[in-house]
């Protein structure tokens, strides 16, 4: 019996506790204070995306904005831009799969505008990306997102054209 009455008080006991943790404010802005400022790895891209996708349901998340975060972590980011690393942001943050993941069309278009910033003045990246152009169009589930995907590309083709047109005037 006494068995019980114990778990029964740590059960109270914990549940106490969760109260008080999910209730504090200034934990929850210490918390997306952490996030925004991590330094991000491949190998933690799944843990932010589950703390993405749980952001309406955890209120100790409640601070922390979807795309301020993304951008944040992507600023953060200056040494790790390479295709590898750019592709799997791609699929991990810029790919819902569908709408309960959805953020409005003009976020999403600064989130891709940004991450697109990384790689379109590095040719060797940007052909990479070119080069899988398919594959990326093809993993959309989400076509309001495909169509910014896609106006953004054609975007990016005709900066770096100009880019280049103004490399060989130089040259001359």
């Amino acid at each position: 019996m006494a068995s019980n009455e114990t778990d029964e008080n740590t059960k109270a006991v914990l549940e106490m506790m969760s109260q008080i943790i999910q209730s504090s404010k200034e934990l929850k802005i210490k918390i997306r204070d952490y996030l925004y400022s991590l330094k991000l790895t491949l190998d933690q891209f799944e843990n932010i995306q589950l703390i993405l996708t749980s952001l309406s349901s955890v209120l100790i998340l409640f601070y922390v904005k979807k795309t301020e975060l993304l951008t944040l972590l992507m600023k953060n980011l200056r040494d790790l831009h390479t295709f590898e690393f750019l592709e799997k942001w791609f699929y991990a943050f810029l790919n819902p799969n569908d709408k309960s993941e959805a953020i409005n069309k003009k976020e999403y278009a600064e989130l891709l505008a940004n991450w697109s910033e990384h790689f379109y003045k590095r040719h060797d990246i940007f052909m990479k990306i070119l080069s899988k152009l398919d594959d990326f169009l093809q993993a959309f589930q989400v076509d309001q997102y495909e169509d910014i995907f896609r106006q953004q590309m054609i975007l990016l083709i005709y900066r770096s054209g100009k880019i280049e047109k103004e490399k060989i005037r130089r040259n001359r």
